[in-house]
């Protein structure tokens, strides 16, 4: 189950207009995992 603070940068980035490969990049620069990201998007 992903992180709940994932998922909640993940939603609060949408909201201000990044889309989703955006945010995926930014996640994987910061040196979250592809399967942990992957994981929290499924779940929005």
């Amino acid at each position: 189950m992903p992180k709940e603070n994932l998922i909640n940068f993940i939603k609060e980035r949408l909201t201000k207009g990044f889309n989703k490969k955006e945010i995926k990049e930014a996640l994987l620069d910061t040196g979250f995992s592809q399967e942990e990201i992957e994981e929290a998007m499924k779940g929005i």
